[in-house]
């Protein structure tokens, strides 16, 4: 399913349920910006990084405890 950036952003909440069992494709001026993909209960996540992370200071804290 191909929805609108401002159509998903309206409807992110009915979005987010619908790919759960289908991909979804977010557009911006009927470009291809985003994929939307549900996760199964089956996927594992290690952890979700925060936005803001600095991923170089962090993969050196990763190293150092190895």
């Amino acid at each position: 399913m191909i929805v609108d950036f401002s159509e998903f952003e309206a409807g992110a909440k009915k979005y987010l349920e619908l790919c759960k069992n289908q991909e979804i494709i977010i557009a911006r001026n009927d470009l291809p910006v985003a994929r939307l993909l549900g996760i199964n209960e089956s996927d594992k996540l290690v952890r979700i990084i925060p936005a803001n992370i600095d991923e170089t200071a962090e993969k050196d804290e990763r190293l150092e405890r190895q």
